[in-house]
């Protein structure tokens, strides 16, 4: 373990390296067995040697034993050929091995009856019995996750030191095989006296064999710069792997037999769309932010801009020609931003030292500290581009004004009456509408011809990336066109708002919202903006989680999913049904509402090398997956994924809890009672035809023949994918033709057997299996029948391949692949455990798997929780921009409307009530931003919805972000409360004479 700990294998590892007789246990282990860890309680552990060694094919089974040793072996050994009892000459029968072995015997001519079965079979169970080894370990610390060490599927795990384990193995197994040597040999005289050193002789070079660093059946290696490896795109990810493991194998040879996975790099390749997801989001977060400051350094140049106006306008009377004048804006502009940028890196560099240092103690991953090359070119670029191009407008702001205007000290720019001469040969095109016919061109040629491709030809990063970059366009468009409806829902909310003492203000407040309306479009646009893309943002990623639940839970079925790995090693199915079945016995008590098995696919069978299913034409056919199902099998998986397409009509069918038909019940309520389209039309069923397995030249093989009218009339009811009607031609009221495809014992692959079939239902969705409603993904889709009519395909399928294997013939029990366990919505963790526990006891091999759905759904909570600070801190930053927009763009109307603030004191309001003015008018403006912010993004967010429904075909759901928009909302009326305050509050402290005259300014 503590090599393991110098590789960080197991890096989020929390318990103490171990010593001699010391161990760590699964939690569940230590609860069903009762002891305390850290308390000093002891536990046993019971190695099975001889049973393992047989199972890894070390052993025989015989007379004489099961397990590492026979009675046939021994007797073989021992030279002593038949099995009746006889008289022997010991000496001249021990002489030989103790002269080999360097042992002197005393005495000879000693003669005894002995019975060489007897006594080899004595000495292969002593032998045997010995392989059994147990050990006693003290507990430390109880394990309730495997935190990297180890994999999940293992289940219940006892961690020891390795090389404490190895050395008392050893000494225990040396001691436990010479005792158990020596009993059996007691009965002939000078036995005992040869069990020691037989032991070292046989046993010594095995004991010094046994490494178990050089025996492991897995190595985990760890790779260095492991973290760029794995963050970098898949298509670069793929070859350097490639590389690496070409590397490996030269040193190991093209023929060593091991296999080499990379397991976390599958694992992350499950993941892969979501992380494109989580990509696109990332990047719309990043445009908009860049987007709101862009106009935050905007509003600050054209304050900046109109403050100095005077300043200016006396600088150009006195004779500073225009070009002087820009060099000295963009001077200025420069002289903010550069030492702002250089600043901005430096806080984000001791900012992003504690964040990541969080982020890697959550996800329990060292994190290096530093800059993105992209991301550092992006901060470098946006904070040099953005203030020149925001001091476009400013500057021509400047330059527009004429000198009276800009040295008149009370000259208002929303009082201004700008007249424009142009002569119609200068006018030419519209710079604004030649922009927008661009940008159209640009997104139709995109949205038509560009994603397409990229999703035809599986670019899916593409795809996304341009379907994420026009719903960012759909959030801006709809938050400029919503600026038209702010003057009537500002109005809206003055009147909801403003009561008692201050409803003769509303005019004021309307009169002052009218002539600030040009320079507030732009809070008004930034507040709308952020809180339409918080909104969209938010519902995006609750969409994703929300997906991910319903995929996990769609998959996998149920709460508990044990799936064997092979038709030749199918589950324990009597015994984990007599659990089962002993466990639903209990009533209230029991842990568990129902369990249903399922069958392999037809084709995991040896002998059957396709399935497919047709109309009766036999064109186009496709390839399925033909399995058998239990009659509850809805009421024991998670039935709120079972959306039917198209249920036949002419039956009477139990309905399950989503209220859909039941049509897993009908196969057996109802079987053989479903007429097609040809049959209610009256057509009789055809003469003289057989069907069934085609001919074949050898007549050896016993042909499976059925009369067309056994044929016909005992069809195969099944249930198939929705997505075979457009692509077969085929629904409930068409017949259907299973084709299943056999290779023999003498490796013929010609035979087919054809059964005619008729579609139950046809089904969108269903949970455990892969059902959709698109053709293009129905190929190897499910064909579901009962139980009964899988097993009689399944005997055909014998008895017509000659199968003479053992598991070939398993009765009117078909071997099972998949068991699904429904545990109470009120079962607490511990108690779907110890049901996973008791059901882990039926399972012999390490290959089959154990899914508990409810921890593993556990799992993605630390993802969620970072995306959602992570939203809130984007939230925070946008609403601070906001903020500081709102403050810069009130203090402008405040300056500029400085001589009316002094006027309204002089005619009797109160320094506060001139205040609560300017509050008034920021919360109407932010109230009425929320309200159009709100319906943009909840508009986008409904189309992303809809769209995401397009792609999973589950019902609409809509996951809107309350705990995200109400801390937004707050942050916003908070902003439009302080920053209107803020702005007012230096005008109030002021004498009425001093601002009258001008002194506001």
């Amino acid at each position: 373990m503590e090599h393991e700990q110098n590789i960080q294998l197991g890096r989020g590892w929390p318990y103490r390296l171990l010593g001699e007789e010391e161990c760590h246990a699964s939690g569940a282990i230590v609860r069903d067995i009762h002891v305390r860890p850290n308390r000093g309680d002891r536990v046993m552990l019971n190695f099975e040697i001889a049973e393992m060694l047989g199972r890894f094919g070390g052993g025989t089974q015989s007379t004489g034993g099961l397990g590492l040793v026979s009675a046939e072996t021994i007797l073989q050994f021992l030279a002593l050929n038949g099995t009746t009892p006889r008289t022997v000459n010991v000496s001249g029968l021990l002489i030989p091995i103790a002269q080999a072995l360097g042992i002197t015997i005393p005495g000879s001519n000693v003669t005894t009856t002995v019975d060489p079965k007897v006594i080899a079979t004595n000495l292969a169970n002593s032998l045997n019995g010995a392989l059994n080894i147990t050990m006693e370990y003290s507990l430390v610390d109880s394990m309730e996750a495997p935190a990297g060490k180890y994999p999940s599927v293992l289940g219940n795990v006892v961690v020891v030191e390795m090389s404490f384990f190895e050395k008392e193995l050893k000494k225990q197994l040396r001691q436990s095989v010479e005792s158990a040597v020596a009993t059996a040999l007691s009965a002939v005289p000078f036995g005992s006296a040869l069990a020691g050193p037989v032991v070292d002789q046989f046993l010594g070079p095995i004991l010094s064999f046994i490494n178990f660093e050089q025996m492991s059946i897995q190595v985990s290696g760890m790779l260095t710069n492991r973290y760029k490896l794995y963050t970098e795109d898949t298509t670069l990810r793929d070859p350097d792997f490639i590389r690496i493991t070409n590397n490996i194998f030269e040193v190991l040879g093209d023929h060593y037999p091991v296999t080499l996975t990379l397991a976390l790099n599958m694992a992350m390749s499950l993941i892969n769309m979501i992380k494109l997801f989580l990509n696109q989001i990332f990047d719309s977060t990043t445009i908009i932010l860049i987007i709101l400051g862009s106009l935050l350094i905007f509003s600050l140049m054209l304050g900046n801009v109109e403050e100095k106006t005077y300043e200016y306008g006396m600088l150009r009377a006195l004779g500073m020609n225009n070009k002087t004048l820009v060099h000295l804006l963009l001077t200025l502009s420069s002289w903010f931003s550069l030492p702002a940028l250089g600043t901005g890196l430096l806080l984000v560099f001791i900012v992003m030292i504690p964040a990541i240092a969080a982020v890697g103690w959550v996800v329990l991953l060292r994190i290096p500290l530093f800059f993105d090359g992209n991301g550092a070119i992006l901060c470098v670029l946006v904070g040099i581009l953005m203030p020149l191009i925001s001091n476009i407008f400013p500057i021509r702001r400047a330059l527009s004004n004429t000198l009276r205007d800009s040295l008149d000290l009370y000259h208002q720019t929303f009082a201004e009456t700008r007249v424009t001469f142009t002569h119609l040969e200068r006018l030419g095109l519209s710079p604004v509408q030649t922009a927008v016919a661009i940008i159209l061109v640009v997104v139709g040629f995109m949205m038509y011809y560009i994603a397409p491709s990229a999703f035809v030809y599986g670019n899916i990063s593409l795809f996304l990336s341009i379907m994420n970059y026009l719903l960012i366009g759909l959030v801006i468009g709809l938050a400029i066109i919503s600026t038209i409806f702010q003057p009537y829902l500002e109005r809206l909310m003055l009147h909801l708002i403003m009561w008692g003492s201050d409803r003769p203000l509303k005019k004021l407040v309307r009169k002052s919202l009218a002539g600030h309306r040009s320079r507030n479009r732009k809070t008004a646009l930034m507040f709308t903006i952020s809180l339409a893309f918080i909104i969209f943002a938010g519902a995006m990623f609750a969409l994703q989680a929300s997906m991910i639940s319903d995929n996990v839970q769609m998959g996998l079925g149920s709460d508990i999913v044990i799936t064997a790995p092979s038709f030749d090693d199918p589950l324990a199915e009597d015994d984990m049904r007599a659990w089962l079945e002993a466990e639903l016995a209990l009533g209230k008590a029991s842990r568990i509402t129902g369990y249903t098995f399922t069958t392999f696919p037809l084709t995991s069978h040896r002998f059957v090398t396709a399935t497919r299913l047709s109309n009766l034409a036999g064109w186009p056919e496709t390839r399925v997956t033909v399995t058998g199902v239990e009659s509850h099998f809805l009421y024991d998986t998670f039935n709120q994924f079972y959306f039917p397409g198209e249920v036949y009509g002419g039956l009477a069918y139990n309905h399950s809890s989503n209220g859909s038909p039941d049509v897993f019940q009908s196969l057996y309520d109802s079987p053989l009672q479903q007429r097609v389209r040809l049959e209610e039309e009256g057509i009789p069923t055809p003469v003289s035809v057989t069907s069934g397995l085609q001919t074949t030249s050898d007549d050896s093989l016993p042909l499976v023949r059925h009369s067309t009218l056994e044929t016909y009339n005992n069809y195969y009811d099944v249930l198939i994918s929705e997505g075979l009607r457009k692509r077969n031609s085929v629904d409930t009221l068409t017949p259907l033709r299973l084709e299943v495809t056999l290779s023999t014992t003498r490796g013929r692959t010609s035979e087919t057997l054809n059964y005619l079939a008729k579609a139950r239902g046809l089904l969108r969705k269903s949970p455990g299996f892969t059902f959709s409603s698109y053709g293009a993904v129905s190929s190897g889709s499910p064909v579901l029948l009962s139980i009964d009519r899988y097993t009689e395909i399944l005997h055909e399928v014998i008895n017509s391949t000659l199968a003479d294997e053992p598991q070939d013939h398993f009765g009117n029990v078909p071997p099972k692949k998949t068991l699904f366990v429904a545990c109470p919505k009120t079962a607490t963790s511990f108690e779907v455990e110890a049901v996973v526990n008791a059901l882990r006891n039926f399972i012999r091999d390490e290959t089959t798997t154990v899914m508990d759905t409810r921890k593993l759904l556990q799992t993605t909570a630390t993802a969620v929780m970072l995306i959602n600070i992570f939203f809130i801190v984007v939230a925070v930053i946008a609403i601070i921009l906001c903020f500081f927009v709102l403050w810069l763009s009130f203090t402008s109307n405040v300056r500029e409307n400085s001589w009316e603030f002094g006027v309204l004191r002089s005619l009797g309001l109160t320094g506060w009530q001139t205040v609560r003015v300017y509050v008034y008018e920021g919360l109407a403006l932010v109230f009425a931003c929320i309200i159009l912010g709100s319906l943009s993004g909840f508009l986008i967010a409904i189309t992303l919805t809809l769209q995401f429904g397009v792609f999973t075909e589950l019902p609409f759901k809509f996951s809107f972000p309350t705990e995200l928009f109400l801390a937004a909302v707050a942050l916003s009326i908070v902003t439009a409360i302080f920053g209107s305050i803020l702005a007012a509050r230096p005008m109030k402290a002021k004498d009425i004479a001093i601002v009258l005259r001008g002194g506001g300014n």
